[in-house]
Parts: C-alpha cells; sequence; structure tokens
C-alpha cells in the first residue's frame, strides 16, 4: 500500500489562514493597539483593507544601483504619464543610486515640457526617513515631518535645481520619530496603476536586493497607506486625478507580460533550484523574470506601524515585553506557527526574539528551516536597538537545534518518517552567511576578518559584487512569499515602521527560489548544516 500524502500546508490555505489573521487583529487587545497607531486606517477592518489581489509583473535580484539603474534609465521615465510616488527610508546625497534619480527626475521634466498643451506637469513625491546621523539627532521628530523647498533640493539632497525640473511638481518630505523610529518601507507607484516593492533604499551600499513588481487592486492598498502617512489630512491638498490614473485597475487579462522593465538584465540564464550551491560559479546580476498567470494571485497588505517607545527589558528577570500585533508581525507569526513542511527566510539581520521563537518552535515540529542572513552587518545598530547580535542570535538556536538532534538520537526514535509520511524527529536547520565573490575569482573563500564585511578581509569583491546581503524575503511551504522591508531583527519588529505584501502562488513561490539559488550560488558559506 503506497503511504498516505502528507497533511495539507495550514500556511498555504489562503481562506483559512487569512480568517485567522485578521481574527487575531480584530481581538479586542490587538485592535485597541491598532487604532493607536499611525496610521490606524486598517484597525477597524482589516479585511476590507488589507486583504486584496494583485498581479506579479516581475521579480529582479542584483545590487541597489544596478536596480535603481534599471528602473530609471527606461522603464520608470517611459512609464509615468502623471504622477510618481517614490518612498524610501535611507537617502544618501553622495551616492549613484541618488544621481539616477536625479536623472530620472529631469528626464520627466524634460517629458512633461515636450508635451506641453493641457497635459500638464507630472506630480512626484519623494518621501524618505534619514539622510544623516545629525539629521536624526537635530532635526524635526514627529510624524509631521519636514518638507524641504525648492531651495534645499540641491544644496541638501543633491536634487537638480527647481529651474532644471519646470515641467514637474515636486514635493519631498522627510519623516523621522525618535529614539528609534524611521520610516523603513521602500516602494514606488506609477500613476497609481503599477508599484515596485524594493529592498534597497537610495544609498551607496552596494548590497545583495529584490525587487518585485505588482499590478491590480494592490497598488490602491499602497496609494492609501502613502496618502495616509505622508500626505495626511491639514498637509499637502490631494488634487483629484482622471480616469487614466486608475486606482484600482486590475490590468486586463490579455496584456502581455514586458520583459523590459530591467534592462539589461540577465534574463534567460539557466536557474539552480530552491538553494544556493557554493560550488557553482556566481551568476552575473542583475537577474531579472517576467511572471505571468492566469488569475490575480489572493494577497495581503502587510503594514506596520512605527513605535516610539522601544520597550527594551535589559534585565534577564524581567518578563520580555510582548509583540507589536501589527498586521505584518501577526502574519509571519502565523504562517511560522502553520508552516508543515519548510520555511526559508533571507534576512540582513536575525535578532528579533518573536520569530527566532517560532523558528524554535517549527524545528521541533519537524519543519526544515534555511536562513539566510549576514555575519557582521550593521553591528552598531544591532547593539543599539536588539542588546545583541545576529551572530550570537544564530550560534544560539543552532545550539538549540543541535540540542533536538541529540535529545532524539538519546531517545533512539529510529528513521525520522513514520510508515504514514508523518515526520517525528526534528526539522532540518541550515544557516548561511552571504560572503561576497573577490575578484580573484568565484572559488576563493573569503577569511573572516574584523568589522564590515571587505574591511580587514584579505582580497577584495569583483566590482559591482554584493558585499551584503539587505533582501527581505520568506517563503512558506513552498507556497507563500512575503517580501517587503521588514527584517528579522528587533528594530523592526518592535519600532520602526515597516510595509509588506503577502503572495499566495506556489508558481511564484517556486520562480522565486529558484532566481534567489540562482543569485546565491558561490556567494554564501554554509556554518550549520544538520
Amino acid at each position: 500500500m503506497s503511504p498516505s500524502p502528507p497533511p495539507p500546508s495550514l500556511a498555504a490555505d489562503f481562506p483559512a489562514l487569512s480568517s485567522a489573521w485578521t481574527q487575531t487583529l480584530l481581538s479586542p487587545a490587538n485592535r485597541a493597539h491598532n487604532s493607536r497607531l499611525d496610521p490606524n486606517y486598517f484597525a477597524a477592518s482589516p479585511s476590507s483593507n488589507l486583504v486584496t489581489l494583485s498581479r506579479v509583473r516581475s521579480f529582479g535580484l542584483g545590487t541597489g544601483d544596478q536596480l535603481v539603474h534599471a528602473l530609471a534609465a527606461d522603464g520608470l521615465a517611459a512609464a509615468t504619464r502623471r504622477e510618481l510616488v517614490l518612498v524610501t527610508c535611507f537617502w544618501a546625497r553622495a551616492s549613484r543610486s541618488r544621481a539616477r534619480v536625479a536623472q530620472l527626475l529631469r528626464a520627466l521634466s524634460a517629458k512633461a515640457l515636450r508635451r506641453g498643451g493641457g497635459a500638464g506637469r507630472i506630480r512626484v513625491a519623494i518621501c524618505f526617513s534619514s539622510r544623516s546621523l545629525w539629521q536624526k539627532l537635530l532635526g524635526p521628530s514627529g510624524v509631521r515631518g519636514a518638507v524641504y523647498g525648492p531651495a534645499a533640493w540641491a544644496a541638501k539632497l543633491g536634487l537638480p535645481p527647481p529651474e532644471e525640473l519646470r515641467g514637474l511638481e515636486l514635493r519631498v518630505k522627510c519623516v523621522f520619530v525618535r529614539p528609534f523610529s524611521v520610516m523603513h518601507p521602500k516602494f514606488v507607484v506609477v500613476d497609481r496603476e503599477r508599484v515596485f516593492v524594493p529592498s534597497f533604499n537610495v544609498s551607496w551600499e552596494e548590497w545583495f536586493e529584490g525587487c518585485v513588481e505588482l499590478e491590480g487592486p494592490v497598488v490602491g492598498r499602497f496609494v492609501r497607506f502613502w496618502r495616509e502617512f505622508w500626505v495626511r489630512d491639514g498637509g499637502e491638498e490631494e488634487e483629484d486625478w482622471d480616469g487614466d490614473v486608475g486606482v484600482e485597475r486590475d490590468g486586463g487579462e490579455g496584456e502581455s507580460v514586458r520583459d523590459d522593465t530591467f534592462p539589461g538584465s540577465n534574463a534567460n540564464a539557466a536557474t539552480d533550484g530552491p538553494s544556493s550551491n557554493p560550488s557553482a560559479p556566481p551568476s552575473l546580476l542583475p537577474l531579472h523574470r517576467p511572471f505571468s498567470h492566469p488569475a490575480p494571485l489572493p494577497t495581503l497588505f502587510l503594514p506596520s506601524p512605527h513605535h516610539r517607545n522601544p520597550r527594551f527589558r535589559p534585565l534577564p528577570f524581567l518578563s520580555p515585553p510582548p509583540t507589536p500585533p501589527t498586521p505584518l508581525n501577526a502574519l509571519l507569526q502565523h504562517l511560522l506557527s502553520a508552516s508543515s513542511s519548510s520555511i526559508y527566510i533571507q534576512t540582513p539581520n536575525a535578532t528579533a526574539p518573536p520569530p527566532l521563537a517560532a523558528l524554535r518552535d517549527a524545528l521541533a515540529r519537524g519543519v526544515d528551516v534555511t536562513l539566510v542572513t549576514s555575519r557582521r552587518l550593521m553591528l552598531l545598530e544591532q547593539l543599539a536597538t536588539a542588546g545583541t547580535t545576529t551572530a550570537r542570535c544564530v550560534r544560539r538556536l543552532c545550539r538549540r537545534h543541535a540540542a533536538l538532534v541529540a535529545a532524539r538520537r538519546a531517545r533512539g526514535d529510529g528513521d525520522d518518517e513514520q510508515g504514514g509520511g508523518e515526520r517525528t524527529g526534528p526539522g532540518r536547520l541550515r544557516v548561511e552567511y552571504f560572503r561576497a565573490r573577490e575578484a580573484g575569482g568565484p572559488g576563493r573563500a573569503r577569511k573572516k576578518g574584523k568589522g564590515r564585511a571587505g574591511a580587514g578581509d584579505e582580497g577584495e569583491p569583483a566590482v559591482g559584487e554584493p558585499v551584503q546581503s539587505h533582501l527581505k524575503l520568506t517563503v512558506v511551504d513552498g507556497a507563500v512569499v512575503v517580501l517587503g522591508s521588514g527584517n528579522m531583527d528587533r528594530a523592526s519588529w518592535f519600532t520602526s515602521q515597516e510595509l509588506g505584501v503577502g503572495l499566495w502562488s506556489r508558481e511564484f513561490a517556486a520562480a522565486v527560489m529558484d532566481m534567489v539559488g540562482e543569485g546565491l550560488a558561490g556567494r554564501t558559506e554554509v556554518v550549520y548544516d544538520g
């Protein structure tokens, strides 16, 4: 008799999981908590505000500069007709990404001036949270933020002066809330019809990043979030737009998938599967894949508003603070606890106690876990916001897993699986640290050094090679993909504003895992596999 199939994945059951998630958000305590946040428009009715549909048009991987170049060079300038909204966390004046944004603004202005007539200027909103340490220490603090007038565009931000942008109606705003609350989301909305959700900032860092392009009703959710937080009542006036803007447009069934959004990408390379192969030659970046599916994907829009009080518990005898029940936090906890077969997490850092505890529980249930992170990324920030480091948390997770495996062996439980296919032992844990490929060749291993990657290490990264991983990706049971700005660190879970999307599609999950496996080939080192 053939073995019975494994039980269905609760995480992959979108109706059941979304219902449980919304009910969690609507519990009296969680609804009261979220109602005190800013923005809080979703608190009373999460199902109508956060449950939606989307069409994935493409997914790309590369360094932030490579992806900004791909977007700014052709895609955005050609596509934008009326309005462009760019939201990022960090704005680096001295960066190639900033220069590419400036080039994009000039192109949009020239486009608006060429068409003339009654078409009007193109409206552009640039929203960010941090541009320097001094700005965060001494600048305005609060959700109303600071608006940068035309006189500051070039001097403070490195943007073109007003006389070069006569075809634009440009508004630039910065919001930061002391002590630690950065507005961490990153997204670009084009004419309220398309949204790009990257992991990168407008910055100089050469990091491994990702960007997903979406259409459909989910775009309206991004617009609502931007209007509620960045535009605000009593702030900038919201103008009326005619029907061709398409706030809730869902893309026609017959529309062809564009494959030129990321020009110059390695679109035809073969994939290496869902996990990286350290012996494989590293892929050329950027990578890009168009994605086509016959019906819109079930999608959850996942805001996580900031919390001004970090609620530190520095003394060991103090009980840990409750996890803020934001939509993003609540969904990740539901997914990790409902997983039945596999969890893949790629995150810059991993210092948040809630997801780490959920991973330990998942391993004990027999779920396989893969964690890809960074050994030394933003160490001072980790210590300031979490009181620990990713390396320390990873070692603790590996020790806990080793103890689970040892206990099972001591009991003499036998095979990992019973006759019916149900696993009786702990799941497999695999932990990889990202490492840059050196200019000397793909096979050379980097020697450990001090400080940030690339500083104090022997060998220099190849030109255009990412030196750290900054991608934020969670894939559960090969069916659910969560992308956005949220890390698995304490800052993202307890203090920063974050924003993500959850997409239910086995086909898209497989495509993402294939691309990530290809992009990471030769760029990671396995530190634990058991």
